[in-house]
């Protein structure tokens, strides 16, 4: 075997692994074969889930060139760390360290460029500071493939460069030009993965609100009430007394949020205490059935319940959260039927997003809300 194939036997290792690991982690946890903290560890994947059901091709086109990006960055790095003299057993696993560390780094570029693309791909961030929040999670995700598999790409270079017969360094096949071309083709493949993310995604239907087709669909109806809500306690404030709003969605890195407002226009003082009561319907607004937790999201902190005092008009927020969701213009939410607590009336209002039937939404609890003044007022 030549001194220049053998990182090139390494990259292709890389590349490999680099697939295998990322195709187990979507494959085990998408059915929970695994649970995620345990597939998320032995199989560490930077290439997100929401990645491999996204938009063709890019649900394919993605992972195949971050994986080549890969192995072509591990060939250059090991080009870098080349010595043209054979290697003793002495010398055995300070190469293969050198290598693995080398596999580590490769590992970390492409997670942040696969994050870089994701970035790009949903902004503009609903606040600015979140624009980078999916970094930390990919580039982990990255380098933790890196640790728990890397080592295996390191030992094939190893073992492929030990216990051959010493030579000298010859003139004619120093790997200077391999190291430029290698290092040329690892960045264009950079690139192309901050290019490939960029572009993976859903296509979220324009107009969920267009007129509905001469055969009108049938479906369940949104219950006006929550069943079994408890009894409502006469100082909580009442649907005459709110206004209710759904503000627009915010995206980050595959991840959602939406702001609800309720607001006391009245003149009496009332309270709100807990969580809001929400229900879900597609564009025809028949009811859609979705998995709701109380607590908070990647985009959201929940305060908890607490009884809050309404003056008039003031106001309280609670957030929606989720993680963005493949496309599916049936099944897509249109309206959120919302009430300020359970047993008061659902309140239906328009929204717009990538939320479908049978996802995971967090809401959070009531909690004050103070409007920020816009830019340029005083």
């Amino acid at each position: 075997m030549t001194p220049r194939m053998k990182p090139v036997i390494a990259g292709v290792a890389a590349a490999a692994l680099w697939m295998l690991v990322n195709g187990l982690n979507i494959a085990l946890t998408f059915n929970s074969t695994l649970p995620s903290p345990v597939a998320n560890l032995v199989f560490p994947a930077a290439v997100r889930s929401v990645t491999w059901v996204s938009d063709s091709p890019w649900n394919v086109v993605t992972p195949i060139v971050s994986a080549l990006a890969v192995g072509v960055l591990v060939v250059f790095s090991l080009h870098l760390i080349a010595d043209s003299r054979a290697d003793d057993g002495t010398r055995r696993w300070t190469r293969m360290l050198a290598a693995w560390f080398t596999i580590l780094l490769a590992a970390g570029v492409v997670g942040f460029a696969l994050a870089l693309g994701q970035t790009i791909h949903d902004w503009p961030p609903g606040r600015i500071w979140n624009a980078f929040d999916g970094f930390p999670d990919i580039i982990e995700a990255a380098v933790l493939w890196g640790v728990v598999w890397g080592w295996i790409p390191a030992l094939l270079i190893a073992r492929a460069t030990f216990g051959a017969p010493r030579s000298r360094p010859s003139t004619r096949n120093r790997p200077g030009a391999s190291r430029i071309l290698s290092g040329v083709v690892g960045a264009a493949f950079v690139l192309a993965v901050v290019a490939s993310a960029s572009l993976t995604g859903y296509t979220v239907p324009s107009d969920p609100y267009e007129p509905a087709p001469a055969v009108q669909p049938t479906g369940p109806a949104v219950p006006l009430t929550a069943d079994g809500a408890p009894a409502v306690d006469p100082q909580w404030c009442s649907n005459d007394q709110l206004t209710l709003e759904a503000g627009p969605t915010d995206g980050a890195t595959g991840h959602r949020s939406l702001q609800l407002l309720a607001t006391n226009h009245t003149g009496v003082d009332c309270v709100l205490d807990g969580y809001p009561d929400i229900a879900f319907a597609d564009a025809s607004n028949f009811l859609l059935t979705m998995h709701v937790v109380h607590g908070g999201s990647f985009m959201t902190d929940d305060p908890g319940a607490a009884p809050i005092t309404l003056s008039g008009g003031q106001s309280v927020s609670a957030r929606l959260g989720w993680d963005a969701q493949p496309r599916d213009p049936d099944r897509t939410v249109a309206y959120i039927h919302l009430a300020p607590y359970p047993g008061a009336e659902r309140v239906p209002l328009p929204v717009r997003g990538d939320l479908i039937q049978d996802a995971d939404v967090a809401v959070t609890a009531w909690a004050s809300y103070v409007p920020v003044p816009a830019e340029g007022t005083g």
